[in-house]
């Protein structure tokens, strides 16, 4: 007398709803992760823009600049221990004259173009 053994593994409709869950799953989570992604962006650049604007009013009181008058980049970026800091959203960084709102960032964001800090109007 022969005895017959289940072959072992998943039926065509156990791997499709799985497949269905881990699908739907995704769906959900993908674009909450997006959004937290470009919020922390938008964190660092404006922590960056904080530093920026410290490093600038340093440079301005030991320069002895006035209100209005231009920032020199390269000289600023020498009063930052890490140098020249890096915009997480591939943006760049701008300033405008001192006594102003001194440092801005503009990036894109997906197809959307942000500024903080809004660079000059020309």
């Amino acid at each position: 007398m022969k005895i017959k053994r289940k072959q072992g593994g998943f039926t065509l409709v156990e791997i499709v709803i799985v497949s269905a869950l881990i699908g739907l799953l995704a769906a959900i989570a993908v674009p909450g992760f997006l959004k937290s992604r470009s919020q922390s962006q938008q964190t660092v650049c404006v922590r960056n823009l904080v530093v920026l604007d410290e490093a600038v009013e340093q440079w301005a009181l030991q320069s002895h600049k006035k209100t209005g008058d231009p920032v020199v980049e390269d000289e600023v970026f020498s009063y930052l221990k890490k140098g020249k800091p890096h915009c997480p959203a591939g943006g760049t960084y701008g300033f405008n004259t001192i006594g102003e709102s001194t440092a801005w960032c503009s990036f894109t964001s997906g197809d959307t173009p942000h500024s903080t800090n809004a660079p000059p109007q020309s």
